[in-house]
């Protein structure tokens, strides 16, 4: 909830933010890439976000939606909607 939240109010901001945290901290950081990605696409920036696929694939090429349901420490409903950005984002189930 938190995080929709953050994006439904402050989209641009909440963007920058992160791509500060992942592109400027720890560019080769699959956490901050996957999460980058997520926010694209509820933002409406699809290509962006196939990007951030991209680059997290290469940084972690096991990654996938269902490893990640098995690993997050958060739960549903953000879960599910943790997931949804991922799947939109273009990750392997």
């Amino acid at each position: 909830m938190a995080e929709n939240h953050l994006i439904a109010r402050y989209g641009a901001l909440t963007l920058g933010w992160r791509r500060h945290a992942v592109l400027r901290r720890n560019p080769m950081m699959p956490m901050g890439r996957k999460w980058l990605a997520a926010t694209y696409v509820r933002l409406g920036r699809q290509d962006d976000a196939a990007w951030e696929v991209e680059e997290t694939l290469m940084i972690m090429p096991d990654f996938s939606v269902s490893r990640e349901a098995r690993t997050m420490p958060i739960r549903d409903p953000e879960l599910q909607r943790h997931l949804g950005g991922l799947r939109q984002a273009g990750f392997p189930e």
